[in-house]
């Protein structure tokens, strides 16, 4: 093994870290300092991605669980509680922004407009569509890196609209109600991740990149049922592709020199901010 993290494969979010600062990157995947913790945007949003999933598979949104699966998390994690709201707000006031506590009946309510919703967009944006698979693994080989390449795909499909059939990635993202700003929207960065998958699932299902489409589901919360989920295209071509391939490249490279600089102009949110492993 000759990669410093003491793994034969990279995934996106790896990569995305890397871009964002090449420091957070060696703390978090070579020294393996422990960041995650548990939150309701992500709890959320696990919850949205099986309920759909289960959809995709049976053809039926069965909701009468998610506000249960909800309560269990919220009541396991205290997210509603005195202590977790100061801690948010503490953690907040270190970049200067100010948390905005969102009660648990109002994920209820996003979680179920959100859902309700998905019937009726799936079918304006994909038309007759068929599934594929969900949560399909990717464990790609990328020979002249001398490693592999692993991600989960939300979701496979396969379209047929206005006559032509066509294979679709997506991913699922639960946003807040804007959505993405335009400048989120055109970041190659973002883009990269189903860029990146479609790429390699092209390669190895030996189908070709026009005859694959892909994009992000953004779900919104907090906003009117008939505005809570909106497609996001992506397109990747081969221009796409090899700047793709280029900053895989990039990444592999600068890790394996040990180039750790800090990205003091990314410090926003980070978990390492202002602590002992970054001062």
């Amino acid at each position: 093994m000759n990669f410093p993290t003491n793994k034969e494969h990279i995934s996106y979010s790896e990569v995305k870290n890397w871009r964002e600062c090449p420091w957070k990157h060696k703390l978090m995947y070579v020294d393996k300092i422990e960041t995650y913790e548990n939150n309701p945007y992500a709890e959320f949003g696990t919850i949205i991605h099986d309920t759909i999933e289960s959809y995709l598979k049976s053809g039926a949104m069965r909701t009468d669980d998610v506000e249960a699966r909800l309560q269990e998390k919220w009541n396991e994690m205290n997210f509603d509680s005195a202590e977790y709201i100061s801690k948010m707000v503490i953690q907040r006031k270190k970049f200067d922004l100010k948390y905005r506590h969102e009660k648990f009946d109002s994920w209820v309510k996003s979680a179920n407009n959100i859902l309700a919703a998905i019937p009726e967009f799936m079918e304006y944006n994909f038309g007759d569509w068929e599934y594929i698979s969900a949560e399909e693994q990717l464990y790609e080989p990328m020979p002249e890196l001398g490693l592999n390449f692993k991600g989960f795909i939300d979701a496979i499909i396969k379209s047929k609209k206005n006559n032509k059939e066509k294979y679709w990635v997506i991913d699922w993202k639960t946003t807040g109600p804007r959505g993405w700003y335009v400048d989120k929207r055109r970041d190659f960065l973002v883009q990269a991740q189903v860029g990146l998958y479609k790429k390699f699932w092209a390669e190895r299902e030996q189908i070709p990149l026009k005859s694959i489409g892909c994009g992000y589901a953004l779900l919104k919360r907090n906003t009117r049922q008939e505005r809570c989920a909106w497609f996001m295209p992506v397109s990747v071509g081969p221009k796409f592709i090899t700047k793709s391939e280029k900053l895989l490249e990039s990444m592999v490279k600068s890790v394996r020199k040990g180039m750790n600089l800090k990205n003091r102009s990314n410090c926003k949110f980070c978990p390492f901010y202002q602590t002992e492993h970054c001062t």
